[in-house]
């Protein structure tokens, strides 16, 4: 039983490992490019009531220990990472269409991991989308 385990862990370890090694690191200051399917993408959920707050659950869980309870980018993991943290208040972040948001919470960059399957459910991740717009 105990090998068991041990060997579990192992493994777990190893694919975390092989995992952070093949993450591509780009640099921050470049522009993230979203591509044009994203950027026109129309959101199918813009004037959908999120009424079992299922975006702000979602951010809370996932997104505000790096951005902040409000968005400023200020969360409690913020100051470990290598990479500036989006400060989702900033106009220059709001004015982004919200395909483009979609695209980067689908795809993650960097330290910023891919909400693909983390959350698998496409409304669920509109949702989020519509409250970090909501965050002005």
């Amino acid at each position: 039983m105990k090998k068991q385990i041990v060997k579990t862990l192992a493994l777990v370890a190893g694919s975390f490992a092989l995992i952070s090694m093949t993450i591509v690191k780009t640099n921050q200051n470049d522009p993230w490019e979203v591509p044009e399917k994203y950027r026109t993408m129309k959101n199918p959920y813009t004037n959908v009531k999120d009424s079992e707050k299922i975006g702000y659950t979602l951010y809370t869980q996932y997104c505000s220990t790096c951005h902040g309870e409000n968005g400023e980018g200020d969360g409690i993991n913020s100051y470990l990472l290598e990479t500036p943290v989006a400060k989702f208040t900033e106009e220059s972040i709001q004015s982004q269409p919200d395909g483009s948001f979609y695209f980067k919470i689908y795809t993650g960059r960097n330290e910023m991991p891919s909400f693909e399957y983390i959350i698998p459910v496409e409304e669920d991740r509109w949702m989020v989308v519509n409250y970090v717009k909501s965050l002005k």
